[in-house]
């Protein structure tokens, strides 16, 4: 399976996924994971060597402590990326803000490392294309976890002025999403299909055991009925008594 990797933006660009034919049916059986949408994904990384050549910022903004400012979007292979360089008293580093990213409830359990090896790829490219140097990348903050919800729980939401601590309701874009940012609920949401069809067969499971059960009692109460006439049944003499 392919997935489009530049959102709304034009020319569209598409990846390879390692969601193979039996992804495709789970799609089918409603049992695949819940595809998870991460947004806000930006690493940084310390600049060891500047710019040679000097990028084209096209916006530049000053902080009242000097802290300096300067951003530029470029359209890479993976969509619009944005490139942010924060300059302070001896601190030189580089931010990049990279397009929304689609994965699966097995990405997530290493989404940190996964989001740094994404965004190395633009990395490289500016490394490249203004000949500096960049040191390691880390996250340089948490991405929200995304899911499509349904609209009418989104009113319902919206009605009721509903807020919950570890996760929202969130329609500006548009399409209604239950948001977090909290990677144990993520996971819970992205797996509930699965997790619910494992639960149905335990439950199926469990029935049967049970019913085993039920009529193995039932057959243990006709033996015991069985034993206690036999103990209340006179036992006959023998005929070989002796009469007098």
């Amino acid at each position: 399976m392919v997935k489009c990797t530049s959102g709304r933006a034009k020319p569209k660009f598409y990846e390879a996924t390692d969601r193979k034919y039996a992804y495709v049916k789970w799609i089918k059986s409603g049992i695949a994971p819940n595809a998870c949408r991460l947004h806000l994904v930006a690493c940084r990384a310390m600049i060891l060597k500047p710019p040679w050549v000097p990028p084209r910022w096209t916006r530049t903004w000053q902080l009242p402590n000097g802290t300096q400012y300067f951003s530029r979007k470029e359209l890479l292979d993976v969509g619009t990326v944005t490139f942010t360089r924060i300059q302070s008293p001896g601190k030189d580093q580089l931010i990049i803000f990279m397009p929304e990213k689609r994965a699966t409830s097995d990405e997530l359990k290493d989404y940190k490392e996964r989001l740094e090896a994404y965004t190395q790829r633009a990395a490289n490219w500016f490394m490249k294309r203004y000949d500096c140097q960049l040191g390691l990348l880390e996250l340089y903050q948490k991405p929200h976890f995304a899911f499509p919800e349904t609209n009418e729980i989104a009113a319902i939401a919206k009605k009721l002025n509903l807020s919950w601590k570890d996760f929202w309701i969130d329609d500006s874009e548009g399409q209604p999403e239950w948001e977090t940012k909290d990677l144990e609920l993520a996971m819970a949401k992205a797996e509930a299909p699965q997790r619910l069809l494992r639960l149905e067969d335990k439950v199926t499971a469990m029935e049967e055991t049970t019913n085993r059960i039920i009529s193995s009692i039932d057959r243990l109460e006709n033996k015991i009925d069985e034993l206690l006439n036999l103990s209340q049944t006179p036992i006959k003499p023998p005929d070989n008594r002796e009469v007098a």
